[in-house]
């Protein structure tokens, strides 16, 4: 550690979302703890006491007077809960360096666990509680602290009897469903036999409320198996999108969002509507479910293990199979956690890995001798192939495409709406009619 000091560079830090310098002349600037709570309800970050920050945005270490002193009378403060509500800190986060002959005052806050947040200064959450916002820290909204503090909580929130609907605001199609896949799972089990608001109650989708007697659904049961339209009553900013992009230049080749009104919107359903579109075979870290109820349902039908390999695994095995790191982001003023998983240069990639692209291209051309004519290199394989299944019978049908080509028909669909109008164009309707190869446009290399 010697040596590194020795070689510190002040220069190399920047001021950011996880950097703050402070002089700390006379002791404790005012604005210390501000930063301790935003760093702990953020993402962590240093801080450094006894280096003065220039109007140029550079830094000069000007060092602390008295360190041991100031030192003891940080840990007197950082345990007082008039102070700050809780320390967060162990003994190897706070440490006093020599530094070019200079001691400075180095604390490293870590991110608080959900548990511990909202982490605020003073006694007064809403007046104490900070975030971290590029280069400064600003003060929670009411909403902000409020989300922070529900998500501390040990018990789950989707627990909670949701009173202001009844049990005819779920689908009576997905909770059947759940109960299918749950007896394959469960065969013989006395469950099975329950009526269905029983059988709500025992998996925690309903509960009697104590107050009037009546059964209503909890907050998983609703988001679980609700409607959309009375999911969205109960939780206004609920919104589950899904969104494949095969490139840039188109918005998506397939979404599915839980209002569009055509299907019930609820979390189940979207699940398998999700699951059936992506690999089965993804497959550690620490489980720490915010909503433990709705882990539980899916637990019961074989799904979700509680293993904390859930995130890891995906990212694992997306990045060992398409070689694309997903992408992982949180954006804090809304509470989102986007996970993005990368598809667009997948086909590309397979296209020119795979030699047995251009034997199926000869072969299918053997076979069809009107058709002479290959795809721009830069075309996916599966587009080659449609084009040449076409060209071979242009009267084949989606489903008929899909065997022949191994795919499945929203494949199938996909890569023809790639050719379409450029390589290919429909003569009559779409039951009836057959497809006509557009050969000019080969002529003048165009490419998909």
């Amino acid at each position: 550690m010697g040596d590194l000091l020795k070689d510190f560079n002040i220069d190399s830090f920047r001021e950011g979302n996880r950097f703050e310098a402070k002089l700390a002349k006379g002791g404790f600037p005012k604005s210390l703890w501000e930063t301790y709570s935003s760093f702990a309800n953020t993402d962590g970050g240093l801080i450094l006491l006894g280096v003065k920050e220039n109007r140029d945005h550079t830094f000069t270490i000007e060092g602390v007077e008295n360190p041991e002193r100031m030192e003891k009378l940080f840990w007197d403060n950082v345990n007082n809960k008039n102070v700050v509500n809780i320390n967060i800190l162990g003994n190897n986060n706070v440490e006093i360096k020599d530094i070019n002959g200079k001691k400075v005052f180095w604390i490293t806050v870590p991110r608080a666990d959900r548990i511990y947040r909202p982490v605020f200064k003073g006694t007064d959450m809403f007046t104490g509680t900070f975030r971290r916002n590029g280069e400064g820290d600003y003060l929670c909204s009411r909403e902000e602290v409020g989300s922070l503090y529900r998500d501390a909580g040990h018990i789950s929130q989707d627990c909670k009897i949701v009173k202001e609907v009844d049990l005819g605001s779920l689908s009576k199609e997905t909770i059947t469903h759940y109960r299918q896949r749950f007896r394959l799972s469960h065969d013989g089990h006395v469950w099975n036999y329950l009526p269905d608001i029983e059988f709500l109650k025992k998996i925690g989708a309903a509960r009697i409320n104590q107050d009037d007697g009546m059964v209503y659904p909890t907050a998983a049961g609703l988001l679980m198996f609700g409607y959309e339209s009375e999911i969205v009553y109960e939780y206004p900013l609920y919104f589950l999108d899904y969104q494949e992009h095969f490139d840039e230049t188109t918005r998506w080749s397939d979404r599915f969002v839980s209002s569009s009104g055509e299907w019930s919107g609820n979390v189940f359903d979207f699940f398998f509507k999700t699951v059936n579109k992506l690999s089965e075979d993804i497959s550690g870290g620490t489980s720490d479910p915010r909503n433990a109820t709705i882990l539980k349902m899916f637990s019961m039908i074989d799904i979700g293990e509680r293993a904390g390999s859930g995130i890891p695994g995906v990212f694992s095995v997306w990045e060992k199979e398409f070689g694309l790191k997903p992408e992982y982001t949180q954006k804090i003023s809304l509470e989102r956690t986007i996970t993005v998983l990368k598809l667009a240069e997948i086909a590309q990639r397979t296209s020119d890995n795979c030699p047995e692209n251009v034997e199926i291209a000869q072969r299918n051309s053997e076979n069809c001798p009107e058709n002479d004519l290959i795809l721009p290199p830069n075309c996916p394989e599966i587009a080659q192939r449609t084009y040449l299944a076409i060209a071979t019978n242009p009267y084949a049908t989606i489903e008929e495409l899909s065997e022949k080509m191994d795919v499945s028909p929203r494949t199938v669909k996909y890569h023809i709406a790639l050719l379409r109008d450029k390589f290919i164009k429909r003569i009559g309707s779409d039951t009836k009619g057959y497809w006509e190869i557009i050969e000019e446009n080969h002529q003048q290399g165009e490419i998909i």
